[in-house]
């Protein structure tokens, strides 16, 4: 079944445009580097020193049934690989240039907790509907530690629907210690909607992304206070918190259509705090997977899903010792919002200051920022870039499934290799 970008006024590029991307691509070095979430679409040539040339979002629509979105991600599993397909089809050949019959390599970043099944599917559906020449698949955590120059850290992967915590120690994942918990930026969004009141009722997701990306600031406070509530009722520590908020300005947040929705400093404050206090903040932001949806791990005989800095707590305490040492140098937060506006709002400082509370004094977790030689904001794209730089290596070295190896044993031969 054929389905349409949701978006093609914002995806498709003229020829002229695309031939620029094809010729800028050295010469036999027919490599594309893929990186998907539940929000974003990223693809591009083997380049580290540049942004991935393909920038979808990741939604589709059937032709002919109105304007209806459907996403083929869902909390970074596949849920429709018809759906998945068409975007990889218009990266392939409408953005980045692919001719049939000539196509090049792929490297895919992997999210964790990927099944065998999904893994081979997603080689079927490359080698088979798309005749690629090679493939190669890493683990996402492993690639943002890469594209931040490091082997050995912790990758806190703040993504649309949830976040992933993963230990890796010399390029591998600890297994054990991962972890998952159902937050990410979409619930701050939703927070940030149920603060503002009726005036966050009445926005759409772009807009309340907008709002967010624009207005939200992450409180660096003690967590005290938050584990009183949401904010709504107040006692006397509340009323000395509140002096805070003659610090914090009100700001006139624009949105996509032009609007400006003004966003008080309470709002502004609070609203980052629904990936750290999942639980206090699920009736306000009217997230189902809040409010009692499918949550992947639980605590404290209650059905409540960890926050960010709790999941990044328990993935430390079940590392080793040598592990948890290795990991504590580099603690990288990552993801489309947490790497850009949620990084300029603080959200890496929060992150650090609360593993540090937690940990021995003797333990003095480190921040993993992007290289001087890297790009601006590479803490965004941190996956792609990692795979970008390490897809100059793979192939050249024959480390991928190759065309012939996958004809000769079939889907399985990804499973083997990687």
């Amino acid at each position: 079944r054929q389905y349409l970008l949701a978006h093609p006024r914002a995806s498709d590029q003229p020829a002229r445009s695309r031939a620029r991307v094809t010729m800028a691509t050295p010469i036999g070095d027919n490599v594309v580097v893929v990186d998907y979430d539940d929000d974003f679409f990223k693809a591009g040539y083997c380049i580290p020193e540049r942004d991935p040339q393909v920038v979808l979002p990741t939604a589709v629509r059937r032709p002919g049934e109105g304007a209806e979105i459907f996403r083929p991600i869902a909390s970074r599993q596949v849920q429709d690989w018809d759906q998945l397909e068409s975007l990889y089809a218009h990266a392939f050949y409408r953005q980045l240039g692919w001719v049939e019959g000539d196509e090049g390599a792929v490297l895919v970043s992997e999210p964790l907790f990927t099944s065998r099944a999904d893994r081979e599917r997603l080689a079927q559906t490359l080698f088979e509907s798309f005749n690629v020449s090679g493939l190669y698949v890493a683990e996402q955590p492993v690639l943002a530690l890469y594209g931040l120059g490091k082997t050995s850290g912790v990758s806190v992967d703040v993504g649309y629907a949830v976040t992933d915590v993963a230990p890796v120690v010399d390029g591998a994942v600890v297994a054990a210690a991962a972890r998952r918990t159902e937050v990410g930026s979409r619930d701050v969004a939703h927070a940030l909607g149920g603060l503002l009141g009726d005036a966050g009722a009445r926005l759409s997701e772009a807009q309340l992304d907008a709002a967010r990306d624009a207005a939200c600031l992450v409180d660096s406070r003690p967590r005290e206070r938050l584990r009183r509530g949401t904010g709504d009722e107040k006692d006397e520590n509340d009323e000395k918190d509140d002096t805070n908020d003659t610090k914090t300005e009100r700001l006139d947040a624009r949105l996509p259509d032009g609007e400006e929705i003004s966003v008080p400093p309470r709002a502004r404050r609070m609203c980052a705090e629904a990936v750290f206090f999942p639980a206090r903040f699920a009736a306000l932001a009217g997230c189902s997977a809040l409010a009692g949806g499918p949550s992947v791990w639980t605590f404290d005989k209650k059905k409540e899903t960890y926050g960010v800095s709790d999941a990044l707590v328990a993935a430390m305490h079940a590392c080793t010792p040598e592990q948890r040492l290795a990991c504590l140098d580099a603690v990288a937060v990552h993801g489309g919002w947490a790497g850009c506006a949620g990084r300029a709002a603080g959200l890496d400082a929060r992150v650090l200051g609360d593993l540090e509370d937690a940990l021995p004094p003797s333990a003095r977790p480190m921040g993993a920022g992007a290289p001087e030689h890297m790009p601006a904001g590479a803490e965004r794209h941190a996956a792609w870039f990692g795979g970008a730089l390490l897809g100059k290596v793979v192939f050249a070295q024959n480390h991928h499934v190759s065309r012939f190896e996958y004809h000769e044993n079939g889907p399985g031969a990804v499973t083997k290799r990687f």
